[in-house]
């Protein structure tokens, strides 16, 4: 049986993950560790005597988790972006403790050195990957004396705030600034303008979990891995274009 829980929307107090490890009735665990993860809960799963794997992050203290190529999936939007003519790119990042928005930011800063184009810091946020956090990005970003004419978003979710938040800002997109995010959804499709998106393996990331997980359980044998097939790929849709001249 598999039991999919939020941690974020677990009550303050109520101590639900250790009651569960305690009461036996969990045999694994896979974990997407969030933003708003409380370090008690995280605490409490790596000292648990269970199979646990990491899913898209890694923990120094654990051996045991499945990634994907977060540095590649960026380097491929932000040369997308570059090989349309920009050199002014911004990047939304994730929050400065992610292991992910780590990887992230390492993608797209070897990907502009590799072009021989510098990176100005005052173009880099790390303010995380909700909507939200996409549109205060997008804010301080179009503040700046001299803004960016793409924006690199290391998050689809956070793209959509930022999307919208551009336009209540009155900028054009694509044709004041283009936008490319990290990860593909539907809602990238249906988003006005569609959003250029880098698709990466989810469904193969789920599965290879799982495999590792069970696999812990059965045999003991636990690795961290990561995803490299199928690849990256970029879907090009209407939120980038070459800038202006």
């Amino acid at each position: 049986m598999v039991l999919i829980a939020r941690t974020e929307g677990m009550p303050d107090g109520e101590e639900t993950i250790s009651r569960l490890i305690g009461e036996g009735r969990v045999d694994g665990v896979l974990l997407q560790v969030g933003d708003a993860m409380r370090a008690e809960d995280l605490r409490v799963l790596l000292e648990a005597p269970l199979p646990l794997v990491f899913i898209n992050s890694v923990h120094p203290d654990h051996v045991g988790s499945v990634t994907l190529e977060d540095a590649r999936g960026i380097r491929i939007a932000t040369e997308h972006l570059i090989e349309l003519g920009h050199r002014r790119i911004a990047f939304a990042g994730g929050l400065p403790r992610s292991d992910s928005g780590q990887r992230r930011e390492a993608g797209f800063r070897a990907a502009m050195t590799d072009r021989g184009i510098e990176v100005a810091e005052e173009v880099v946020t790390r303010l995380g990957y909700e909507p939200k956090q996409g549109g205060a990005a997008m804010e301080v970003l179009a503040r700046l004396d001299d803004p960016p004419t793409a924006l690199v978003v290391a998050n689809v979710n956070a793209a959509h705030g930022a999307l919208l938040e551009a336009r209540r800002l009155g900028l054009g997109v694509p044709q004041d600034l283009s936008i490319v995010a990290m990860h593909d959804a539907w809602t990238a499709a249906n988003a006005w303008p569609p959003l250029t998106t880098v698709r990466m393996p989810l469904a193969e990331l789920g599965r290879r979990a799982v495999e590792d997980v069970l696999r812990r359980i059965e045999t003991g044998e636990l690795e961290d891995r990561v995803v490299r097939e199928p690849a990256p790929e970029l879907v090009v849709r209407e939120s980038t274009a070459p800038p202006r001249r």
